[in-house]
């Protein structure tokens, strides 16, 4: 009986704690985020797999790191991926309009490509 109350009292204990040290790790992976450590705060929303939104959170992260490292057809892509999570939606068109012109500046072997992109923005 006394060690099935000391378990109880554990799980009731423990719980709570779980939960609020989750919640600092989510909120310091946030503020690495705001502050554009995205690759840090990516694994650290990794880290925390299914808490809050940060499976997305993660994927958001990186798809930034894409496209702060010119890597913007990945970008695009990641953005898309990720639909209407955040601003996602118009990053994703930041980095459709990135990816075109450098594709376009590529000379004219890229010409029709970049066209395609461009064509894909409409009127943005």
């Amino acid at each position: 009986m006394i060690l099935f109350a000391a378990v109880v009292v554990a799980v009731v204990l423990i719980a709570p704690i779980n939960a609020i040290s989750k919640y600092v790790r989510y909120n310091s992976a946030v503020a690495l985020s705001e502050n554009g450590h995205y690759a840090k705060a990516a694994e650290k929303f990794e880290k925390l797999e299914n808490y809050e939104d940060s499976r997305k959170y993660a994927e958001y992260c990186l798809a930034l790191k894409s496209l702060e490292e010119k890597e913007y057809d990945a970008a695009s892509k990641q953005f898309k991926s990720l639909r209407n999570f955040m601003d996602s939606a118009e990053y994703q068109k930041i980095a459709s309009y990135r990816f075109a012109k450098k594709l376009f500046e590529d000379g004219p072997y890229y010409y029709y490509d970049a066209y395609i992109e461009f064509w894909t923005l409409g009127d943005y």
